[in-house]
């Protein structure tokens, strides 16, 4: 039979570390004037382009870590609501409140 263990603590504490991280990529400063120092031309183009591609990607790994967050502190709830049930049904009991 197979067995799995799950640390319902450590899941939810994943979650709350994802949008951890996800709220310091959301306050990361804009690079607003980085390409100042560049003379006018493709490179700085180039750059700004690349800066602001950096900017909008940061916004959807900062949503996606925020949304991947909230679910693992879902499913560690979930995990010791199981672990509850689980263990009231070998007492022959209700879960605990």
């Amino acid at each position: 039979m197979t067995q799995l263990e799950v640390d319902a603590d450590a899941v939810a504490a994943l979650g709350a570390r994802l949008a951890d991280v996800a709220d310091g990529l959301r306050t990361l400063p804009a690079h607003v004037g980085l390409a100042e120092g560049i003379p006018p031309g493709a490179t700085a183009a180039a750059l700004d382009a690349v800066l602001g591609d950096w900017a909008h990607e940061r916004t959807i790994l900062a949503d996606e870590l925020t949304r991947l967050g909230a679910l693992a502190r879902a499913a560690g709830a979930a995990y010791l609501s199981a672990e509850d049930a689980a263990t009231a049904s070998f007492r022959g009991g209700e879960p605990d409140p």
